[in-house]
């Protein structure tokens, strides 16, 4: 496995009102955020993908129209995929099948709180993916 990061989201609501407290995100970043901060891009992963997932989807090969020495690439990893906060590594009372209802709704504001707070970026370039990583950039 690829070597990612935890951004620790604190006490996170879930759409479904149930609170996880210590919630994780997990995510790579790829090439470099410029001074202007407007070279930012989110890649979403699918169902049951990871960051490494969407790296080789995206970016792997030349001349890709997303790539590293042109953009930051920001690739989150969803609520349940085993990196981030998921029913497998959750402790009780929140593991297993008492882990929080997850949507897509909960996945993108988690990753709009990792872009904001944590990275500081206000406004991205694009937002891409396919499969379930497609409706979170529709999101």
């Amino acid at each position: 496995m690829d070597e990612f990061k935890i951004f620790d989201l604190g006490d996170f609501q879930f759409q479904s009102g149930e609170v996880l407290p210590r919630a994780k995100l997990a995510y790579q970043t790829y090439g470099r955020l410029n001074t202007e901060k407007s070279n930012a891009v989110i890649l979403g992963v699918p169902v049951a993908g990871t960051h490494e997932d969407a790296r080789a989807i995206h970016l792997e090969g030349t001349d890709r129209p997303i790539s590293p020495e042109h953009h930051f690439i920001i690739i989150p990893n969803m609520f349940g995929n085993g990196l981030s906060s998921s029913p497998s590594n959750t402790k009780e009372p929140f593991n297993g099948p008492d882990f929080p209802r997850v949507t897509i709704c909960d996945n993108v504001v988690a990753q709009h709180k990792l872009v904001t707070e944590e990275l500081g970026i206000t406004q991205l370039k694009l937002a891409a993916g396919f499969s379930m990583g497609g409706q979170q950039a529709y999101h």
